[in-house]
């Protein structure tokens, strides 16, 4: 898949203002939660818009350290120029993951909105890091109007056989992904209904457990996004007690 990158998110990117400059390593912001170093890593990827200063500035963090996991945050400006230039997947995993590993870091779960949801996504499938604990995919950007319609007349992800002329290369990848995926580790998804990305997201959303699908009545917007980052992080905690009982 590396070499898809190039097209990937064609339709988010091409001719866009939010094309910043690259930056080598990563810039990145970190946020241990409690008073010591947690053993997991939330690897927080930022929507098209944004900048890791803006997931901070927007009540990211708060959200996570309100929830009990205790888990620590990381922040990364994995804007869309990286994808762009093909080294979403080398920074993220030379400037993020193997640093974190040097700090002690344990088990990882990856996350973000829109953009940061695709890479979330795109980097699990790509890499397979067995300490991947989890991704949270939040109104993820799956791909254009012609696959997601190709899925849909197919009957849903699990009757979907990805068709060379339909959609672009990385959106077949992406979904053939998705759906050869083994159960674990889990994909926990959100979207508002309202949202111009729900049709998509729905697809996906009949294929995971309906335990791990969260929507509400929102839009693609932040103050839709964070009730339902709550709402995961306090379904995922019930989760993790549960098991250890």
């Amino acid at each position: 898949m590396r070499p898809l990158l190039v097209l990937c998110l064609a339709g988010l990117v091409a001719g866009c203002a939010y094309l910043r400059p690259t930056a080598e390593p990563i810039p990145t912001r970190w946020q241990v939660t409690g008073d010591q170093q947690a053993d997991v890593l939330l690897v927080f990827l930022p929507g098209v818009k944004d900048t890791h200063h803006d997931i901070f500035n927007l009540g990211a963090p708060g959200v996570l350290a309100d929830s009990g996991l205790g888990w620590d945050m990381v922040a990364v400006d994995a804007h869309a120029g990286y994808y762009r230039e093909r080294s979403f997947l080398d920074r993220l995993s030379a400037d993020v993951f193997e640093p974190a590993r040097e700090k002690g870091y344990e088990q990882f779960w990856l996350t973000g909105p829109s953009l940061g949801g695709f890479g979330s996504l795109f980097y699990w499938c790509r890499e397979g890091d067995a300490d991947i604990a989890g991704v949270i995919a939040m109104a993820p950007h799956l791909g254009g109007d012609d696959i997601v319609t190709d899925i849909r007349e197919a009957g849903g992800l699990a009757e979907w056989q990805a068709d060379p002329v339909v959609g672009e290369e990385h959106e077949r990848q992406l979904w053939t992904c998705l759906q050869n995926r083994p159960p674990e580790p889990p994909i926990w998804l959100a979207y508002g209904e309202a949202d111009h990305l729900a049709p998509a997201n729905a697809l996906l959303a009949e294929s995971l457990p309906p335990e791990r699908v969260l929507t509400n009545e929102g839009q693609h917007r932040w103050k839709d996004w964070l009730p339902l980052w709550a709402a995961i992080f306090a379904r995922i905690e019930v989760e993790q007690q549960t098991g250890a009982e």
